[in-house]
């Protein structure tokens, strides 16, 4: 008679990763969507940026944290890393895609408000730090020539291709908060 053996299978990490990933998309879109139908001037400000980064971290430390116990308590920092990364470019893929279809179906013409904010802020900070008024002109000037081009849907692309760098970056702060080794037991 042959023998059975049963193996505990352990969840995929990158399936859980796409999951989360799912779940950040999602999270990051109703957030984009509710502050465009309530004033889409935040989305050109710094403090929306930042919120959606703590979003973005919180969301994948938690998903990190929850696969790491199914899997029995323990993750080394790279696969954590694996896991923060795979997390946050399938929630830049999501992202982009509702980008997409916001900036160049939903309202056409949001690109170029957010741009007309964008510029007024900047132009605001350099004159509060008192920058001279010639380096203030071709700030300007450069932003008025560029910024619009972002909401493209070949600007958003280029700007997921970016992202992946800033995404390599904070997976690598992220894996800190998910990893746990196993302990080293002594012997004597």
């Amino acid at each position: 008679m042959e023998e059975v053996q049963t193996e505990t299978k352990q969840p995929s990490l990158i399936r859980h990763a796409t999951k989360v990933g799912g779940i950040l998309g999602a999270a990051s879109i109703v957030l984009l969507f509710l502050v465009y139908m309530i004033s889409f001037p935040l989305i050109a400000t710094i403090k929306f940026a930042f919120l959606l980064f703590l979003l973005g971290m919180g969301i994948v430390v938690w998903g990190g944290i929850d696969h790491r116990k199914q899997i029995g308590g323990y993750m080394p920092y790279g696969q954590a890393y694996v896991f923060s990364f795979v997390t946050f470019i399938t929630a830049g893929i999501l992202s982009t895609i509702f980008n997409m279809v916001l900036y160049n179906v939903i309202d056409p013409g949001l690109p170029e408000k957010i741009s007309e904010v964008m510029i007024s802020n900047t132009e605001e900070i350099l004159h509060r730090f008192n920058a001279p008024d010639s380096r203030i002109d071709e700030t300007l000037d450069e932003m008025r020539n560029g910024v619009s081009k972002q909401f493209s849907p070949g600007g958003l692309l280029l700007g997921y291709v970016k992202g992946l760098i800033w995404w390599a970056i904070i997976s690598l702060i992220a894996a800190l908060f998910i990893r746990k080794d196993k302990p080293v037991e002594k012997t004597t």
